[in-house]
């Protein structure tokens, strides 16, 4: 994560995406304060305001290129190259 000044303040190590990330999504709720991403890789993954990664799943064989989070933070939706 940066800030506007281009100063790097978080970084992942752990448990990343193995190819291109294509979305990243901050959940729009205050009482599910997260982040969504979706990637080449076929995988949905959701991590803490803080970076740490709390589910990583294959939601897709072929890549994601959408994300969409409901905005009670409920629900994610993802798009890829599967249909």
């Amino acid at each position: 994560m940066w800030n506007t000044k281009g100063e790097l303040k978080a970084l992942s190590t752990e448990k990343n995406h193995q190819d291109c990330v294509t979305r990243i999504r901050f959940s729009p709720s205050a009482k599910n304060e997260y982040y969504a991403s979706v990637g080449w890789d076929g995988r949905l993954k959701v991590w803490t305001k803080f970076f740490k990664c709390i589910t990583s799943f294959k939601a897709s064989q072929d890549p994601l290129y959408a994300l969409s989070i409901s905005t009670n933070g409920v629900y994610l939706a993802t798009g890829g190259k599967d249909g």
